[in-house]
């Protein structure tokens, strides 16, 4: 040490790498030599590097404060994760090209402040994508106090992706950055999503006209009903029951948190839609089935025309509504189901003003034989009247051999009477025998 520093002719620099050879460990010496010749970054080498000293390492850079000093400090004290530290020593050396680590490490410890003040030494000599959205969203990071920075920031030119670093601030939960963003942007779609979370349903309603896209549309919509808010919902709703792949989704996210009246009425809107279709007339019917069955008669009435029929049946079937499944069958001139599903319901689902318009229309004919049986054991003082309108179309030797077996012939003398005219023997003969049993 005492040569070192006496002499001066000397190769300095090769004499301290003797002195770091692992043989020899002369750690104070090649640092002597270092700072003697001036060679400040192998000096801090050493103190970093061989002597594990960090805290001697940054007396010596704030010493010297050289850049190459500083950025050797930094890059040590970033592979000792002392990010804040580190972030300090790459500023005050204006090095930015640990700039991906610096990152990397900054968010996963949530130092967004520092990080901030890194990134914007960095764009000052880095024209980085990267640098630029990182900047935007630490910003984001650092909460509602720096959204005036932000702003500042993205109205001047800049290399951010924009859009990109929106979707991450709205996954992040960061909705005032992310709606700055998506302003900046343009991208009603989102800008539309982001006010639903802001609860600014006017603005998501006016984002989401702008965007016009179903997908968008469904997601105000959905959000406002689940917040209450049912006139936006509706305006939301009309535009999206008018496509037939999204009407299901409607219905099923207001069933879901048992909104049936506000459902029932965006449908009723719907109706009158300048693009209205099947689909809807055809879920409004199966509403009042399930929520409101007095009004599904005059529905079905009304909007026989726009009916998906078969649906609305299973639907009336489902919900037990059997004058309106008649109705239904009728509508479709499916008068053998019409008069099926009289017999079968009765009596909510008898009429006998509809039975007699329906069974003379059937294609089956055993039905007028079922029909008969029907009337004798449920209305059997109305049976002459049904056989009277069936008489030109039933056989009359079944119809009378099928009455004697019931024991009850006498009952429909008057239709026999009727149809006596017709001279067949069996009917003569089951009137003779009336008449002989009086």
């Amino acid at each position: 040490m005492d040569y070192i520093n006496r002499l001066d002719n000397y190769e300095g620099e090769e004499i301290a790498k003797i002195c770091q050879e692992d043989k020899y460990q002369l750690y104070e010496e090649a640092l002597v030599i270092y700072k003697k010749f001036d060679q400040h970054v192998e000096a801090i080498r050493v103190l970093l590097n061989k002597q594990n000293d960090i805290r001697g390492a940054q007396e010596f850079a704030e010493k010297t404060n050289l850049p190459e000093v500083w950025s050797e400090l930094g890059k040590a004290q970033l592979d000792q994760n002392l990010l804040r530290e580190a972030i300090e020593s790459f500023i005050k050396a204006k090095d930015p090209s640990m700039y991906m680590v610096v990152i990397n490490i900054g968010q996963n410890q949530e130092c967004w402040e520092e990080l901030v003040q890194f990134l914007l030494m960095a764009r000052t000599s880095l024209k980085e994508q990267m640098i630029d959205s990182e900047l935007i969203f630490s910003y984001a990071k650092c909460g509602d106090k720096y959204l005036g920075e932000m702003e500042n920031f993205i109205s001047e030119p800049n290399q951010a992706d924009i859009l990109k670093t929106g979707d991450r601030c709205f996954a992040s939960r960061l909705y005032n950055a992310a709606q700055l963003l998506y302003q900046k942007a343009g991208n009603n779609q989102k800008l539309a999503e982001v006010y639903v979370m802001l609860k600014k349903y006017a603005m998501a309603l006016e984002a989401a006209r702008k965007a016009n896209i179903p997908k968008v549309w469904k997601a105000v919509c959905f959000s406002c009903v689940r917040a209450g808010e049912f006139k936006s919902a509706a305006t939301c709703g009309l535009n999206i029951i008018i496509h037939p792949d999204h009407l299901d989704d409607v219905i099923q996210h207001y069933e879901k948190f048992g909104h049936s009246e506000e459902l029932i009425n965006l449908l009723e809107q719907g109706l009158g839609h300048q693009r209205t279709h099947n689909g809807i007339f055809t879920d409004c019917g199966i509403m009042y089935a399930k929520y409101q069955p007095q009004r599904l008669m005059d529905h079905i009435n009304q909007h026989s025309g726009r009916l998906h029929i078969p649906r609305l049946i299973r639907a009336c079937e489902q919900y037990q509504m059997w004058p309106e499944a008649v109705q239904l069958h009728q509508k479709y001139d499916q008068f053998d189901m019409a008069i099926t599903t009289m017999m079968e319901h009765s009596p909510s689902a008898w009429k006998h003003d509809v039975f007699a318009q329906n069974i003379t229309k059937v294609a089956n004919y055993d039905l007028y034989y079922r029909a008969m049986m029907f009337y004798l054991e449920e209305e059997p003082m109305l049976l002459n009247d049904l056989l009277k309108l069936l008489a030109q179309r039933i056989d009359l030797n079944k119809c009378v051999q099928v009455m004697k077996k019931t024991g009850y012939i006498a009952l429909i003398e008057p239709f026999l009477k009727s149809v006596q005219f017709q001279n067949v023997a069996t009917v003569n003969e089951a009137l003779n025998e009336i008449y002989l049993e009086k």
